[in-house]
């Protein structure tokens, strides 16, 4: 999960992260952007894909690229004890 300022810099991390992960044999897939000119540079095989276009899940996080926004799920009981933002972003 990365951010950056603008479509050029988001274009230019696309490609040097390709090329070297390529060097070392790998190939990267499943890219997602909230900019769709710059999702539109990547090949359709190597875009994330969901059911529901608005909301991808990467590591427990939900993306929302429409509202360019993250969210995720916590479940607290009642009798939670030292209840931490650590805690929380753990257990989601």
């Amino acid at each position: 999960l990365l951010s950056v300022e603008n479509q050029e810099a988001a274009r230019r991390m696309i490609k040097d992260l390709n090329n070297m992960m390529e060097s070392g044999g790998f190939k990267l897939a499943k890219w997602a952007s909230n900019d769709s000119s710059v999702l539109s540079d990547i090949a359709v095989d190597k875009r994330a894909t969901t059911d529901n276009r608005e909301i991808l899940r990467t590591l427990g996080l939900h993306c929302n690229r429409e509202r360019d926004e993250f969210t995720f799920v916590a479940l607290i009981t009642e009798n939670e004890k030292n209840c931490t933002k650590r805690k929380l972003i753990s257990d989601a």
